[in-house]
């Protein structure tokens, strides 16, 4: 992504990104497969965040079922095997609650060059697009997407679908 780009355009890309990186994601096609495409998580909110040196760091989101009602929710872990570095800011005690959530290929950041765990193919960006609360970025690698769903929600997946009738 360019600086030349404006942030819409930014936003655009990393998006698009997004979109081819999700799906690939282990646990993340199933995830696809529920929301029928690959999920912004817009008004998503924050649940748990676990940053930890060694060992695995995740995110948890409360995410809407896909359904146009408020028909329940879906919880969405995203774990981190190796947690390469965080950004973030403004975190909000009571609601944590994001526009979107992208995972895209790390980039290359000069202020990072000098840490001690260099950038590999492979590595992921995480960023959480705040409206409320928290947000900005995290990198690592080694991501999984774990998800389940509440009882509303797991009741709405068993009626039929304009698509599925």
């Amino acid at each position: 992504m360019s600086s030349d780009n404006t942030p819409r355009e930014e936003f655009k890309e990393s998006y698009r990104l997004h979109q081819t990186t999700f799906p690939q994601l282990e646990g993340g096609a199933s995830l696809v497969r529920l929301y029928e495409g690959v999920p912004s998580f817009h008004d998503a909110e924050i649940t748990d965040l676990n940053l930890r040196q060694a060992g695995g760091s995740s995110i948890r989101l409360c995410n809407l079922y896909p359904t146009a009602v408020d028909d329940g929710r879906v919880f969405v872990t995203i774990e981190i095997a190796h947690l390469i570095d965080v950004e973030l800011d403004g975190y909000n005690h009571g609601q944590n609650v994001i526009d979107a959530l992208h995972v895209r290929p790390a980039r290359s950041n000069a202020a990072r060059s000098t840490y001690r765990v260099p950038l590999e193919p492979g590595d992921l960006e995480i960023e959480l697009f705040s409206i409320v609360g928290l947000g900005g970025l995290l990198v690592g690698r080694g991501l999984k997407v774990g998800w389940t769903m509440d009882r509303r929600a797991r009741n709405a997946s068993k009626r039929p679908t304009l698509l599925g009738q």
